[in-house]
């Protein structure tokens, strides 16, 4: 079954009534069909982002005389959390002190070694410490395909 305009209309309806009815609420409007196709997928993947949305895939197995439903997340909610804190760190900037603070000298170490690592691919990435982690920069701009955060390790 492929799913109808009307049931991508009426998902994102139902999802704007019901946050509209409970605003202290996080909502998500999600969408299950049999058939996603990957042209329904790039035209809902337009609005993720602005609308949270979540589509489903279901499939149903002939298994002797049962029948099992199997639900395959094939696209998920994005959130913009990273932006949001990028833009709070960029205003809270701190530093290596600030880290071994909060997290130990010891982890702080560890996300050292793992840039060592990082720079045999690219040997210009640098520590870059934020508020609400510590990332990497390259040429004086973010570069965040790695991020630390280290934490305090509980003693036994």
């Amino acid at each position: 079954m492929r799913v109808p305009r009307l049931h991508r209309v009426r998902t994102i309806e139902y999802w704007d009534i019901e946050r509209k009815r409970y605003p202290q609420y996080d909502h998500c409007a999600v969408l299950v069909a049999e058939d996603i196709t990957s042209r329904f997928l790039n035209v809902i993947s337009l609005f993720n982002g602005t609308i949270p949305l979540i589509a489903i895939q279901m499939q149903g197995l002939k298994i002797g005389n049962n029948i099992s439903l199997v639900f395959t997340k094939v696209m998920d909610e994005m959130t913009r959390g990273v932006v949001d804190e990028d833009e709070d760190a960029e205003a809270a900037p701190t530093d290596r002190a600030y880290w071994e603070d909060r997290g130990t000298k010891a982890t702080v170490h560890l996300a050292d070694q793992l840039l060592q690592i990082a720079r045999e691919h690219d040997p210009s990435l640098e520590m870059k410490y934020n508020k609400f982690y510590i990332g990497l920069s390259k040429d004086g701009q973010p570069y965040n395909f790695i991020l630390f955060r280290p934490q305090k390790i509980p003693s036994d």
